[in-house]
């Protein structure tokens, strides 16, 4: 439809324009990168227009983590005291982990007797035909009585449309609904309070999208995330999600304006993983451990966060014993010696620090607006040293590399004008928006043409060396080539003769369609075109 109406404007929404299969991005794919507006899901809950849920975070099929620790203890070459003081850590462990801190427990403790409808995300049918009796067992052990449905590309349309009418229904039992791939996108069902997921491993774009289906601004409660993993290293939704959230304190926000920065979290997660932590910490001597993160800091020039393995969480484990005020006097001076930072949202800083670096070494500028979160973060740098909330080891580190804190925006587009010039002599003709930094500008200068925000002077300069500002002139433009080709060669164009034969095909289709104005079939009626 798209091809057969090439002038037509078309306006384009999607929840999420990236594509999970093969991190396909529509905006570039139909619309040439034009994106008019962009609102996240943290920011839907940044500027509370969506309520921000509560994750109930925790750790189901603990046995496995267990047995590995049971293992490594087996083949460790701790004494025998050692081990025996160990072993009763385990021990006790395991009966905790089965009884207070269980599953059922946490459903129990956590899942509101409020809440009417679950929905359950698997990663496939055996996953599904899995999990289907071990959710369910959860549930009835936490008191719950329930009424499980499953939906699922295996059944057929009509069966899946009748099994979501049943769970839509209201009742004083809970429905749970498990699903595979069916509820991602596209579909709404509504009275959802609760969501579960289960071995987070899927992407931050399928989380939004499963996210998503618990959601409703007109809602006026918060819905509740049962945020579990089946392992500790494994991804939970918070890994997933709490950075893009954080990410927005640094945005520039109207004055008095408080936004939703965290997330309201509960559960046994941080319990279990201190509780882990503490009984690897016994198994593996501190000092190999602190050589391991020395060599990490070598390799990686990053300190590993608390989802890389073993090691983020023995550095998430030394943090915390410093801010309890347990960590060894020695201890604390070794890892301040290798520059080790206790506050990640100091790791954090340096993280956009060390990607600006990057940016201006590989495009010999300073980000700008159409660059993303990158010019986002550079602008509240300025904002906070402007407003003496940008502390002086930070203003030292930007300067050091050259950071420029008050642009001359006037230079910076004289030089994008100076490039594009060189690019239309070059190729004869004006970027599209898609190719790089220039196409963007480009872009950037139609939009702010559009809304009256162009200067005249810069508007005569882009005008002097015949700017396309419109679809309009495009046409026009092709027009004029056809007319000339006539005149010179006597006939016109074949369908097969480059992009202005496609053209004149494009035209013929358009009049048989009745899809060409009028203003356009005088025109090259005019000329003695032949639509038809």
């Amino acid at each position: 439809m798209i091809e057969n109406n090439p002038c037509a404007y078309v306006l384009g929404t999607s929840a999420t324009p990236i594509r999970p299969e093969g991190m396909i991005d529509t905006v570039d794919l139909y619309f040439e990168g034009n994106l008019f507006y962009e609102l996240t899901l943290p920011q839907a809950w940044y500027y509370n227009i969506l309520p921000v849920p509560v994750l109930v975070q925790s750790v189901y099929g603990l046995d496995n983590e267990l047995d590995r620790l049971q293992r490594k203890l087996e083949r460790s070459g701790c004494s025998k005291g050692r081990k025996e003081k160990v072993q009763k850590k385990l021990d006790l462990a395991r009966v905790d982990f089965k009884e207070a801190l269980g599953a059922p427990e946490v459903i129990r403790k956590f899942l509101p007797t409020s809440v009417r409808k679950l929905l359950v995300f698997c990663r496939d049918l055996t996953d599904l035909k899995q999990m289907v009796p071990e959710v369910c067992g959860w549930l009835m052990r936490a008191g719950r009585a329930i009424t499980p449905f499953e939906i699922h590309h295996a059944q057929g349309e009509r069966q899946n449309g009748r099994i979501l009418d049943a769970f839509r229904e209201e009742s004083d039992r809970l429905h749970v609904l498990f699903s595979v791939n069916m509820l991602i996108e596209g579909l709404h069902v509504e009275g959802v309070d609760a969501v579960l997921f289960l071995r987070r491993t899927e992407s931050y774009i399928v989380t939004l999208q499963q996210l998503g289906r618990c959601l409703n601004a007109e809602a006026g409660k918060r819905p509740v995330v049962l945020d579990f993993v089946n392992n500790l290293s494994g991804k939970s939704v918070y890994d997933v999600m709490a950075p893009h959230l954080e990410r927005l304190s640094l945005l520039p926000s109207p004055k008095g304006f408080e936004g939703n920065t965290s997330f309201l979290t509960t559960g046994f997660l941080s319990d279990i993983r201190l509780r882990i932590e503490e009984i690897l910490a016994e198994l593996e001597p501190w000092q190999i451990m602190y050589e391991r993160l020395i060599e990490f800091r070598r390799e990686e020039n990053d300190w590993p966060s608390i989802t890389e393995g073993k090691l983020g969480l023995w550095c998430n484990t030394q943090r915390i014993a410093y801010k309890r005020g347990k960590l060894q006097e020695e201890r604390r001076r070794q890892l301040e010696l290798i520059g080790f930072e206790w506050n990640q949202l100091d790791s954090k800083w340096m993280k956009e620090y060390r990607a600006l670096k990057v940016f201006f070494d590989t495009c010999g500028r300073w980000p700008k607006r159409e660059d993303g979160p990158l010019a986002t973060w550079c602008y509240t740098q300025r904002e906070r040293r402007k407003n003496g909330r940008l502390s002086k080891e930070r203003i030292r580190a930007l300067d050091e590399i050259g950071f420029v804190w008050n642009q001359d925006l006037q230079r910076e587009w004289m030089k994008n004008y100076e490039e594009l010039k060189s690019f239309v002599g070059k190729y004869q003709r004006f970027p599209k928006s898609t190719e790089g930094n220039l196409g963007g500008w480009c872009h950037t200068q139609r939009k702010m043409h559009k809304l009256g925000e162009l200067s005249h002077d810069r508007w005569l300069l882009l005008d002097k060396i015949g700017f396309v500002w419109s679809a309009e002139q495009v046409w026009q433009g092709n027009f004029e080539q056809l007319r000339l080709f006539h005149n010179r060669q006597g006939r016109w164009p074949g369908c097969r003769e480059g992009a202005l034969g496609r053209w004149c095909t494009i035209q013929r289709r358009d009049y048989r369609k009745g899809n060409m104005s009028d203003k356009r079939i005088v025109q090259l009626e005019r000329i003695g075109f032949p639509l038809s």
